[in-house]
């Protein structure tokens, strides 16, 4: 792929990541000083990209100031689709890699990637991938949440409209989804609800919010110790053995201490997997919750703005 020039515009620099369906790629305007990132995807076994290049731009034209990339092309070319998006300077994965975060680091990702999602989830998608890898960084700190390919809309009924009560009809149907739906997303971040096949809504991604966080801050999950799909049977074990993970740092961490016990990152985690069925998420009131704690009250700087990547 490399040198190729995409609809006379892109040149493929090099590549950057393989997955199982696709392959990404640097790419440069050939006119304009401009660096890209170009997804392929072979499109005679998956159309996913189609999906996502929808998605861009659906929320471009909604002038909600979300922070995604800029979408730049969608196109075929001989067996491959391929989305073209604007390049940004790191990725949480590559940070995480070279760098220790803070607890100040680790709760303003939490405050931006929330804001995401409760502008996301407003326009009722869900994106049900949330993983290291998809979380990005501009030249100005702000995150960016990508790779919708995974990401589809949920039933409104599911969110704001009625109470959890077993005599609800929109309730019921909710419980009788359990193991109707196919396992989608990342085995490390998933929610119990959707490794047990429930219809997937917004809940859902916050749940992986505040797995994501507490695994930033302690390197860890009780079932990341399973890093391998053929292991997922042991990682449903763990994560329903310790569905609110405080139980699990506390008995093998640090037992008592005062610091595990008032962590604003277990108490955010189990106020999310409180959230009643159906009621109206209160975003606003984790965003308050995770900045409250903030030592450096700027969301936009973090320790490692020093450090080489």
């Amino acid at each position: 792929m490399e040198n190729t020039i995409i609809a006379n515009k892109y040149k493929i620099i090099k590549k950057l990541s393989e997955g199982n369906f696709s392959e990404v790629y640097i790419g440069k305007h050939i006119n304009k000083n401009e660096n890209v990132v170009i997804k392929f995807e072979d499109n005679i076994n998956t159309n996913i990209l189609e999906h996502e290049a929808e998605i861009y731009l659906y929320l471009m034209r909604q002038k909600i100031n979300i922070k995604i990339p800029k979408f730049k092309l969608y196109g075929i070319i001989q067996n491959y689709n391929y989305i073209i998006l604007e390049k940004m300077e790191k990725s949480l994965k590559d940070i995480i890699k070279n760098n220790e975060l803070n607890l100040d680091d680790v709760l303003k990702i939490g405050i931006q990637l929330i804001d995401f999602l409760e502008k996301f989830h407003n326009q009722k998608l869900i994106h049900r991938d949330i993983k290291t890898e998809n979380i990005l960084f501009n030249n100005k700190n702000n995150i960016f949440l990508i790779d919708f390919g995974l990401s589809t809309t949920y039933k409104p009924t599911y969110n704001n409209y009625f109470n959890e009560k077993t005599s609800s009809k929109e309730y019921r149907e909710y419980i009788k989804s359990k193991g109707k739906n196919k396992f989608v997303g990342n085995l490390m971040f998933a929610s119990p609800y959707v490794h047990d096949g429930y219809d997937y809504y917004p809940k859902d991604d916050l749940i992986s919010i505040s797995y994501l966080l507490i695994y930033l801050y302690y390197k860890e999950l009780p079932w990341s110790i399973f890093k391998y799909k053929d292991k997922k049977p042991e990682i449903i074990k763990a994560l329903k053995k310790y569905v609110d993970v405080y139980s699990y740092y506390n008995k093998y961490h640090i037992k008592g201490d005062e610091e595990l016990k008032n962590n604003p990152l277990f108490i955010l985690h189990s106020n999310i997997l409180n959230i009643s069925f159906g009621s109206v998420i209160n975003y606003n009131k984790y965003k308050e919750y995770l900045t409250s704690f903030l030592d450096d009250k700027n969301i936009y700087t973090f320790s490692w703005n020093n450090n080489d990547i």
